[in-house]
This record gives C-alpha cells, structure tokens and sequence, in this order.
C-alpha cells in the first residue's frame, strides 16, 4: 500500500499555500505515518482566511491536502447538508478511488459517507474512535429544554452509525472504557488505543531523586477549566493542606468556561496557599518551564477519557495525582506510575498529594515509574504498535497489498 486516505473533521486553516490546522493533535498524529506510505492524502474541512491566523507546521512534501467544506457545529453541518454532500461527497470518491487505505477518525459528520464510499470501492478500513460523543455533549450546558431533546436523538443516532461503521472494520478505541462499550455492541475486532504527543526527544529523566523541602511547594494542573475537570476540587484539597501548614503554590494553565468561577473561590483559600491563572500556553519554553518546576501535577477529573497531558508530564518525570475515572486508569497504575484517588473526594486527594511531598522515596519511585511508561509510550511506538495491529489484521482478513514499507 503506497497511499493512505486520512480523514478527520478537525477545522483547518488556509492562508495561500499554508495549511494549519486548529488542533495540533492531529498533525503529529499523522506525522507518525510518514515512513509508512509514500504520500497521505489528509480530508479535512478548510477553512479560507484573508491573513494568517496560526504558525503552519512544516509539511512534508508526501502531505497533501484534500479540502471539505468547513463547519464548525454538528447543528450547523446538519442545516447546511445538502450543500455539504453536494461539495464533500465529490471529493471522497475521489480521493478514496486513489487510496489504498482508509483511516476514518471519529466523530466525524462526515464519517459515515467515507466509510460508505471505502466499502463500495473495497479500500481496507481503519476506524479510530477518540471519542465518546454521549459523555462530551452532556456537559455542554447549552444542551437545554429542546435542545437537550435533540442532543439525545444526535446521540443515539450517532452511536448507530459507530457501531455499524465498528462492526465491518478494525476500530481503535481510545482507552479501555470506550473500547468495552463497544464490545458489549457486539463489535468483535476492537483495540485499546491512544493517541502521545510525547517524542523521543521530549523525553527528561527525573532528578528530583534526592530530598527537598522548598519553602513552597509548586503543584501544577494543566487542562480545560471547565467543570468536569475538579479544580475546584484541587481548591478544596489544597485548602486542607494550607490548614495543615503547606505552603503552595497552584499552577493552574488553560482557559474555559469556568474561569470566572474558580477566580471566586479565592478569598477562600488560606493564606499560605497562592493560585496564578496563567491561561492557555501553547507548547513552548513556558510550557515546559512550568512543568519543570512543579513537584507534583494534578488532574482532579469528574469525567475523563485518556488524557494526553498526562503522558506529556510524566515524560518529565513529574509525580502525578490523578481521579480514578475514565481513560485515566489506562495510563497511570495505582502506586507504581502515579497515585489515583476517588472523584469527588478532596480529602482523599490532600493525602495523595501530601503523602507525595513529604515521601522523598516514594515521590522518586513514582516519577520514575512515570518516565518508563512515557517512554514505551511515545508517539513512535505508538504509532508502531498501530501499524503492527493494522497489518496483523488486513493480513487475517487477506487485505493486505505489498506496498507498505517497513518503518
């Protein structure tokens, strides 16, 4: 196989002959692929702009780029869908005709009718599912009165399609709990996947081996502020510690919409305990700095699926705190790699963290647990496993052409 169809309804970006896209998760993600077809046709929805809005990565020339209409909602997809398939369906058949494999990440709108054309055409088929649109539509709150009504037919329809879609290709389910979901629909050839944005060379050996006892203690949460995350929860538990005589200091990085709420509660918190909002920080100097320098990181999640931020700090060797919920078991074993602590429960998660500060061994052995997991799990190897199980599979099912090269 020479040519990999990749789609993804991730928003791209085009300012002349620059492509970026919204996200940069899906970039690296395929960027893992190079060394295994000779070019990769990527299908996006794109999105024309008057000056340049975002740093293009540096594609390589066997990238190239199959543009669909943009959108930016499901809702919005649905009242604009005859124009949609009048303009995507042409530009499917046409790209998939040329492919010799498929890859489908879901949720996609346009999803169902690339999966539909690769059948027609008998292209081998890879699902990746990233996703569990039941449980991220819900803690939308725009989801209202009708509204809710109708997020509720959304999803079951869109179950359906995945199911169908999983039952008659080889589907890789981000984290256990989806890839169980799945089973139970009676979907047979199913695997444990997720996606690292860890490379070999992010990867820094923990040196916070020997004891320390700073006059406050750094401890860091990176991700979305919204309310399925907990930092109220991480408030609550720190209050406790502050009371207990810790000084800290909490990192708290990334925006959303709970933002204004979380600000409130700080005239609640002891003296001895200090919060900074540094906002979104892209990856960079700062990004890293902040990791660095934190003793242990945090992630009091009330919903959860396999978070990537979680292998990203851990490849620094950062101690990490972390709710038993969602993916996040996939990724962090009780006492060897990380501490997991019920959801909800701030106390039970001031003792993880205090156990972790005043422990000097136990903070070494879990960080360094941690480094070993995110270095078998970098991008390369994951990328590697995938393409192993890809081949295993189309090889069963007597799909597999000569073609792709060995990496």
């Amino acid at each position: 196989m020479n040519k990999l169809f990749f789609l993804t309804d991730d928003l791209h970006y085009r300012y002349g002959d620059y492509i970026a896209p919204k996200s940069g998760n899906d970039s690296l993600f395929i960027a893992g692929f190079y060394s295994y077809f000779q070019e990769i046709v990527v299908c996006a929805p794109i999105q024309e702009l008057d000056a340049p809005l975002l740093t293009p990565p540096e594609w390589p020339k066997k990238i190239r780029f199959a543009g669909l209409a943009p959108y930016e909602t499901v809702l919005e997809y649905a009242k604009r869908l005859p124009k949609m398939l009048w303009h995507n369906l042409p530009v499917l058949w046409r790209e998939i005709r040329r492919a010799d494999m498929v890859w489908i990440r879901l949720p996609a709108a346009n999803g169902i009718f690339a999966f539909l054309i690769a059948k027609a055409l008998r292209r081998p088929t890879v699902v990746f599912l990233v996703g569990d649109v039941d449980k991220v539509s819900a803690a939308n709150p725009r989801y209202r009165g009708w509204l809710a009504w109708l997020r509720k037919v959304g999803v079951y329809v869109d179950w359906k399609v995945t199911v169908f879609m999983a039952r008659r290709s080889l589907v890789f389910a981000y984290g256990s709990e989806l890839a169980n979901k799945l089973r139970q629909a009676g979907c047979s050839d199913v695997e444990v996947s997720f996606t690292s944005l860890v490379k070999d060379e992010d990867l820094r050996y923990p040196d916070k081996t020997s004891a320390f006892a700073p006059q406050t203690f750094r401890i860091l949460f990176i991700g979305r502020l919204s309310k399925e995350k907990g930092v109220h929860i991480l408030f609550e538990a720190a209050s406790l510690l502050g009371k207990d005589g810790y000084r800290l200091q909490l990192d708290i990085v990334g925006s959303g919409p709970d933002e204004r709420n979380l600000k409130s509660w700080l005239k609640a918190l002891p003296a001895d305990v200090l919060v900074k909002f540094w906002g979104y920080l892209p990856h960079g100097e700062k990004f890293n700095h902040l990791i660095k320098q934190a003793e242990v990181f945090v992630l009091p999640s009330l919903s959860e699926g396999v978070p990537k931020v979680l292998l990203e700090v851990m490849a620094k060797g950062v101690p990490v705190v972390a709710s038993e919920v969602g993916g996040i078991p996939d990724l962090i074993t009780h006492n060897h790699n990380g501490l997991l602590v019920p959801p909800r429960n701030p106390q039970a998660l001031a003792e993880a963290i205090k156990v972790l500060l005043d422990d000097n061994q136990l903070r070494s052995r879990i960080a360094c647990g941690a480094f070993h997991f995110a270095q078998e799990h970098t991008h390369q190897k994951q990328v590697a496993r995938i393409m192993g199980q890809v081949h295993e599979y189309l090889s069963q099912q007597n799909l597999w052409q000569q073609g792709i090269r060995d990496a």
